[in-house]
């Protein structure tokens, strides 16, 4: 009994002292430009930064505590911001994505999200309109363990790597959906970036202590190769999940991934070793175009000291994520209900390039974001039909257990995310053209890895499952953001009917959505039911056949012909 009493009491007390470290964490950001920036040493351009600098410095707080991100919008277009990464179990109308559970911060206007830590690992914060992010507009979240690290290190680098364009997203957007762009080419980047730097980062390094690095993918588009000279890397960490040890000399880490490795320094302070971040080339269609595609730091273990010079590690291309153990186990079970998503990348009836899930070109609902039809819709609300065609609703039952199929039909490899939830990756093809069908057995996994961003193969495939556990809208989408912006995306509409028993909006958050012309009750449209009068469909699949401008436009083609062709024949017989 005296040992159960002194139990009781340490818990008690263990208790009381996480309570005491949960606290409320505000941050205020003034969103805002910044000019002459010139991270790559090549051109100086405007970035978006926040309260007058850049870059935005890192958020680190506790399991526990209340993150509130106190947001004012200096710029001169709309934005929003999504915690990347964060279940928001409760809170899902501050997941940060315009028209579906919010509504844009407006030039002027000010926002507050208050996020709940439910978890620990690494996050980040970026924007999610328009591509804002590649602009500038991202930085780290750290968020430390209410209890005692998994693993034991002596310090900690957060490590942000990008890809960099010397041109605006915004620009560069509107070459890519050009018609002038008929191959749906991506932006090739300037360069990459170490730590908002091409060359310059340094981390100090005391002979012989254990570091971990916190690395964070916050690129566009491509994947990087990661590698120390002369160190192995111990991976400790992937998206948030902590996993047992794995260790590598070298790996890849695809836009909006996250891994945390650990690396135990040398014996020695007469030389200094280089950290790489390689640009995939596989994933540019003229890898020769970027300039910087390779970025350098330094792990100095003597200011005065050479940095030393090494053959370097081969790309690690066999690596396989889907060999990470979490520590925490969890068994894979069978599948309650099955999506197959097909990733169609091909011209469309708007003569644009987009990227599609089942040849649907997303896009939000119109008037009423999709948090308040699921919250005012009824019983009509698990009718996929009220969310409109073009946000790919896809309703979920609470507590399903959720099987996602993706088959990715092009020639590259795409990094997908989902919000709201970690899910299993259980099957991802290991050849080119092995797509995912009945015929594939998935045995039983005592405990698959856990992620919440994945790559899957060009014309390969991938499947993933999640706990349906967590009422709200969430995307899944392609995380190369040339493609989320062209369409590959749907949305999980996850237990309706729980949303409208257990999510109580912020009214403030509904007035500040009626304040900027948006509706928050009726379907996509605002309407009562199924009446979705005045919605119109996003751009559309050619249908194969000559479409009534194709066929003006070869008869022009054909007539403006002959027409030359006699009059080089009159001025033949006229000579």
């Amino acid at each position: 009994m005296a040992k159960a009493s002194t139990l009781g009491v340490w818990l008690l007390l263990a208790t009381l002292a996480f309570v005491a470290r949960a606290a409320n964490v505000t941050v205020n950001w003034d969103i805002t430009y910044v000019y002459n920036v010139n991270p790559d040493g090549l051109a100086a351009r405007w970035v978006i930064g926040v309260n007058g600098s850049w870059p935005i410095p890192a958020i680190n707080v506790t399991e526990g505590d209340l993150l509130i991100l106190s947001v004012k919008n200096s710029l001169n277009v709309s934005t929003s911001l999504h915690t990347h990464g964060m279940f928001q179990n409760g809170t899902g109308y501050y997941d940060g994505v315009p028209g579906v559970v919010q509504c844009p911060i407006q030039p002027g206007q000010s926002f507050t999200y208050r996020i709940p830590m439910q978890q620990h690992g690494t996050y980040w914060i970026h924007a999610h309109y328009k591509g804002q992010y590649g602009d500038g507009l991202r930085t780290a979240l750290i968020i430390k363990p209410k209890a005692a690290e998994v693993y034991k290190y002596d310090q900690e680098y957060t490590v942000v790597l990008s890809d960099w364009y010397h041109t605006p997203h915004d620009d560069l957007m509107v070459w890519f959906m050009s018609p002038y762009n008929p191959t749906g080419s991506e932006p090739i980047p300037d360069s990459t970036l170490i730590n908002d730097n091409s060359d310059n980062s340094t981390f100090a390094i005391t002979a012989g202590k254990t570091y971990r690095f916190r690395l964070i993918n916050v690129s566009l588009m491509p994947s990087m190769f990661i590698s120390i000279d002369g160190h192995n890397m111990t991976i400790i960490e992937v998206d948030g999940i902590d996993v047992q040890p794995y260790t590598v000399q070298s790996f890849a880490i695809t836009t909006a991934q996250r891994y945390s490795i650990l690396v135990t320094a040398l014996n020695t302070t007469t030389q200094n070793f280089q950290f790489h971040a390689d640009t995939d080339p596989s994933m540019l269609d003229f890898p020769d175009k970027c300039t910087k595609p390779n970025a350098t730091a330094t792990l100095i273990y003597n200011a005065t000291a050479p940095t030393a010079v090494m053959d370097r590690v081969p790309w690690n291309m066999t690596f396989n994520d889907m060999e990470l153990v979490p520590v925490v186990p969890v068994a894979a079970v069978d599948p309650d209900t099955s999506f197959e998503l097909n990733v169609i990348l091909n011209v469309f009836d708007d003569a644009s390039n987009h990227a599609t899930f089942n040849n649907i070109v997303y896009a939000a609902p119109p008037v009423t974001p999709a948090l308040w039809t699921a919250l005012t819709m009824g019983p009509q609300a698990t009718d996929p039909t009220v969310y409109g065609q073009n946000s790919h609703p896809l309703v979920l039952q609470h507590n399903q257990m959720v099987q996602v199929v993706i088959n990715n039909l092009d020639v590259k490899g795409h990094p997908f995310h989902l919000h709201g939830h970690v899910f299993q990756v259980v099957f991802r093809s290991t050849e080119a053209g092995q797509y995912y069908n009945s015929s594939i057995v998935i045995p039983p996994q005592p405990n698959p890895v856990r992620r919440d961003t994945v790559i899957v193969p060009g014309t390969g495939s991938a499947v993933l499952r999640f706990r349906a556990d967590n009422p709200g809208i969430w995307l899944i989408h392609c995380h190369i953001e040339w493609h989320f912006e062209a369409g590959l995306a749907a949305t999980f509409i996850e237990a309706p009917l729980e949303i409208q028993s257990r999510i109580a909006v912020p009214q403030e958050l509904s007035n500040f959505c009626t304040n900027n012309g948006f509706k928050t009750s009726g379907n996509a449209m605002g309407n009562n039911g199924t009446d979705l009068t005045g919605y119109q469909l996003t751009a559309q699949p050619l249908s194969g056949n000559f479409e009534t401008k194709g066929i003006i436009s070869l008869v022009v083609t054909i007539v403006v012909a002959l027409l030359g062709l006699g009059t080089v024949v009159w001025f033949g017989h006229h000579q």
